[in-house]
């Protein structure tokens, strides 16, 4: 069975931050139940935060960070926002805009439970660049953002 966004989730919560797996349901929910929360969680993650966000997404602290940047990046690989390629649109302040409008207008069509697609392993690997990238200028300690690219890069890519 191919796990969906929220599965994929809470599996990488599990292994690198245990402490938001309570938080996820949470986080979840305002991300796709809200234009606005998605937006405001989109917006944490491709601006680098720095703990004043009213929401709770706090790339500082970590406070729910990473469920919302590992719930953009998902979300945006199932609505094909993300793809293999993506990683040179991230630079300069207006694609960095432009990317953030996409992924905040945009929601996987059965929001958390959307199947995530299987990839091919260069392509999952792209994804998992942009997610450090994402990571670490969202103030995640570069070890840590290097597990949440791998994982993500994992869960995205097709069994042989």
């Amino acid at each position: 069975m191919t796990p969906t966004i929220n599965d994929a989730a809470r599996s990488i919560l599990d292994e690198i931050a245990p402490e938001e797996v309570d938080l996820l349901g949470v986080v979840s929910a305002g991300f796709f139940g809200s234009e606005g929360g998605r937006d405001r969680a989109v917006r944490s993650v491709l601006a680098g935060s720095t703990g004043d966000d009213p929401v709770g997404f706090d790339a500082a602290t970590g406070a729910a960070l990473l469920s919302a940047l590992i719930l953009t990046i998902l979300n945006g690989v199932t609505c094909e926002v993300l793809a293999a390629g993506i990683t040179s649109r991230t630079t300069g302040w207006w694609q960095r805009r432009k990317l953030r409008r996409q992924l905040a207008g945009r929601v996987a069509a059965q929001g958390a439970d959307t199947p995530l697609p299987q990839l091919s392993s260069v392509d999952a690997a792209e994804i998992g660049r942009l997610a450090y990238q994402l990571a670490v200028e969202s103030k995640v300690d570069p070890e840590r953002a290097q597990r949440v690219a791998n994982l993500i890069a994992a869960r995205l890519t097709r069994p042989a």
